[in-house]
């Protein structure tokens, strides 16, 4: 079947190539939400409109972008996109990108360094106009090839101090804090917590926020902390339980989606008895936290707060190429009070 071109259109509307061109421009624009670009009498702009109804034209997006030097796509990079804070980014992401037009590349780096350059040099290959990321440990020299490479950047989630591009963070310091504090106020003192070794500033902040907290609650001496590794979490996680319930541990901290699924399934095969025996606090949405008897406190974030701060931030810095761009957004946590904290008893 003959592909139908722009010159079709012009033909069957009675117009010019550049009037249907124009034409086209501007509805681009309405789409995205922005000003026409071009004055065409609406009586002009119908009939060509109509035209490529009645023809089922549709743009050619490679010529499109060999004209503008965009090709209206660009990539995002995510831990894991299985994990539910992860792929609810993502969801939105996608959702705020089509309404502006764009169109989205999704990829996880397992917090590999070297899959993250892998997917980052595939990613620069296909010329894409710009790139949202969430680093992993060592990711700074990727990160920096992409902004050297010239490609609008933003950061989210993670922070990579000393590089040049947009960034959108949650006041993870604060998310740490506010988990101790609510905790202390319910009558705990004795709050370990869990944490990845994986050395990205999310985590390390959180950890921050729960040891000052616990210094500012005069319970230094009750810090407590078991550092596991990424995908080999789950023995670690039991064992550091089971030591908890020995040391009589009355409250923990799970900072991440993963560790609190794990947490959460531990005490469960246990039958430790939350909160009577332990409280429990995580981090971040899930659906299993309000599905887990009883109910999971969580300190958590607006994902689609960050999804749509991160995306209009790329946007801005795409479409100002001229202007030097290094902003960051601080989004700050909300706690979601459930029974897993509820009131010490005393004896």
């Amino acid at each position: 079947m003959k592909r139908i071109t722009i010159r079709d259109v012009a033909k069957e509307a009675g117009v010019s190539v550049t009037t249907v061109s124009f034409v086209m421009s501007n509805k681009k624009c309405e789409e995205a939400g922005l000003d026409k670009k071009y004055c065409i009498v609406e009586e002009t702009a119908d009939r060509v409109l109509q035209a490529v109804n009645k023809l089922g034209y549709r743009p050619n997006l490679a010529a499109s972008s060999l004209r503008n030097g965009r090709r209206n796509t660009i990539g995002v990079i995510t831990s894991d996109i299985a994990n539910h804070f992860f792929s609810d980014i993502a969801r939105s992401i996608e959702n705020v990108a089509y309404d502006s037009g764009y169109t989205v590349l999704f990829a996880s780096s397992d917090e590999s360094e070297s899959k993250m350059e892998s997917i980052v040099d595939t990613f620069l290959d296909n010329s894409l106009d710009g790139m949202i990321i969430a680093p992993c440990k060592g990711g700074g020299a990727v990160v920096r090839k992409v902004i050297d490479a010239g490609i609008p950047t933003v950061l989210f989630d993670r922070d990579l101090p000393g590089l040049s591009c947009g960034r959108v963070l949650l006041d993870n310091v604060k998310a740490g804090e506010m988990a101790v504090d609510l905790l202390y106020d319910a009558g705990y003192r004795k709050i370990a917590m869990i944490n990845y070794s994986l050395g990205i500033s999310s985590m390390d902040d959180r950890e921050k926020g729960y040891r000052e907290a616990m210094r500012r609650h005069s319970l230094s001496g009750e810090i407590d902390v078991c550092t596991t590794v990424y995908g080999q979490a789950e023995q670690d996680i039991r064992d550091y339980i089971i030591d908890c319930v020995r040391r009589k541990v009355d409250a923990i901290l799970f900072p991440t989606n993963t560790i609190s699924v794990i947490g959460l399934e531990v005490l469960h095969d246990l039958n430790i008895e939350v909160p009577d025996v332990m409280a429990v606090v995580c981090f971040d949405k899930n659906d299993c936290y309000d599905l887990y008897s009883p109910r999971i406190t969580r300190i958590t974030q607006s994902t689609e707060d960050m999804a749509v701060e991160s995306f209009n931030m790329l946007r801005k810095i795409i479409e100002r190429p001229d202007e030097k761009y290094d902003h960051t957004v601080v989004l700050q946590p909300e706690v979601i009070l459930r029974e897993s904290t509820s009131t010490k008893k005393t004896i």
